[in-house]
């Protein structure tokens, strides 16, 4: 599951990947489908897990957390030495 994450965080993130153009949104598209089933509702609600709003879960959206917690974060991380400067 995690790789499968990355990997659909990767595409969204990097339109120019060497995929079909049409994966990413084929893959946001499966993803968002499985979210609003009831059976992984249900799941999740029997593990007091909440999924994020439906607004939450586009590409811009995601596009524009990831560059809100760099811009955050991204000195404090390249201080500690976890990227190179």
């Amino acid at each position: 599951m995690k790789r499968s994450l990355m990997a659909a965080v990767a595409l969204i993130l990097l339109p120019g990947a060497a995929v079909a153009q049409d994966y990413p949104s084929r893959q946001i598209i499966m993803m968002v489908a499985a979210m609003d089933s009831p059976g992984l509702r249900e799941q999740l609600n029997e593990l007091a897990a909440t999924l994020v709003t439906p607004e939450r879960r586009t590409p811009a959206y995601l596009a524009g957390f990831v560059k809100s917690k760099w811009d955050k974060w991204g000195a404090a991380i390249r201080a500690g030495g976890a990227i190179p400067k």
